[in-house]
């Protein structure tokens, strides 16, 4: 009962601490417990990750998981603990100048129909530890679907497979937005 209420009570984080215009999600995605259908079990481990777009929102989620886990388990009559770790910070292609370089460096290459809009996503990916360092940095995706090879999974399933016919295409997207981007900043440009 302490674990479950515990993981209901996280929700409050998403619904009521955070301001409702920022992308918040707070998970619970293992719950270790017990031995036997028919016997109460003293402890509980369980596991999950915080996702935000904005170093604030992901920065409100500590402090906050700490008060309602150490509340909860008070008004239950246990005792709680948190290990919270840091992990990737969030990506944000914020710089409109280099987005707009990479963008015309793709409709060059291979016309304005080779670009997608893809919806903001709450994925987490090792390249921020990058951008934290490089801040001009971008995070593009290259898509590589092709069905009849069976490239038909998302990256980090276990299923995925990667189109190699694709990789040619996407270091010379790479190359040519180097181009460009070093021909428009070179010599102290904009």
């Amino acid at each position: 009962m302490a674990a479950s209420a515990i993981i209901c009570n996280l929700q409050t984080i998403v619904s009521r601490v955070n301001d409702p215009l920022n992308s918040l999600v707070v998970s619970i995605g293992t719950v270790k417990a017990g031995t036997q259908f028919n016997i109460i079990t003293d402890t509980a481990v369980m596991e999950g990750t915080v996702r935000a777009h904005t170093a604030e929102a992901r920065g409100l989620v500590e402090a906050n998981m700490r008060r309602i886990i150490d509340a909860t388990a008070e008004v239950m009559g246990c005792t709680a603990e948190l290990e919270y770790t840091y992990i990737e910070p969030p990506i944000r292609n914020d710089d409109i100048a280099l987005n707009d370089i990479a963008r015309d460096a793709a409709r060059s290459l291979y016309g304005e129909d080779s670009l997608r809009e893809t919806p903001v996503a709450m994925g987490s990916e090792d390249f921020s530890y990058l951008m934290a360092k490089i801040p001009s940095s971008l995070f593009v995706f290259l898509g590589c679907r092709d069905e009849e090879q069976g490239c038909i999974y998302p990256v980090h399933n276990e299923k995925f497979k990667i189109n190699e016919n694709i990789l040619q295409v996407g270091a010379a997207q790479y190359a040519q937005f180097a181009a460009d981007y070093l021909e428009k900043t070179a010599g102290g440009g904009d």
